[in-house]
């Protein structure tokens, strides 16, 4: 039975140690790996409040938040095709633009996929995890199995 694995990626440094687990995982048991990384449209809300500045410069602003994510989405699947060389793996890109946890969880739950696997870090506030994290609400979004790798 062919395990698949989902991969949640920001190329973000906390997500550096779950990418290395996942191609790791991935090589040794044979599983499919698929990773996602979503472009979050959360700054693009930003170039539509400001009423005051001309439609043009609304888009504009627009516009160059997406041109960078892209830009920079660009750069996250070149470091990961080199990782996956190193691991001796294989796998599937999914980019796609919106709120990160709607995405991962529509993802998820569309496909077949064993597990999920992201990245965290802990709260350097109180030294302890955080109580509502990302994998937190994820988790209330998909009943797939999800590891946070610290």
């Amino acid at each position: 039975m062919n395990q698949n694995i989902l991969l949640a990626t920001n190329g973000t440094e906390s997500s550096f140690k779950v990418e290395d687990y996942a191609m790791q995982l991935s090589g040794l048991c044979g599983a499919k790996l698929t990773i996602v990384c979503v472009l979050d449209d959360h700054l693009c809300h930003y170039g539509e409040v400001d009423t005051l500045a001309p439609l043009e410069a609304r888009e504009s602003f627009i516009d160059y938040v997406i041109e960078e994510q892209q830009e920079s989405s660009k750069k996250i699947e070149e470091k990961l095709i080199e990782k996956a060389k190193l691991y001796q793996t294989h796998f599937k890109f999914i980019l796609q633009q919106g709120e990160p946890i709607d995405v991962i969880a529509t993802i998820a739950n569309k496909d077949d996929f064993d597990l999920i696997l992201v990245g965290g870090q802990r709260s350097k506030k109180n030294r302890g995890f955080r109580t509502l994290n990302f994998t937190d609400r994820l988790s209330n979004k998909t009943s797939k199995s999800i590891i946070t790798v610290i």
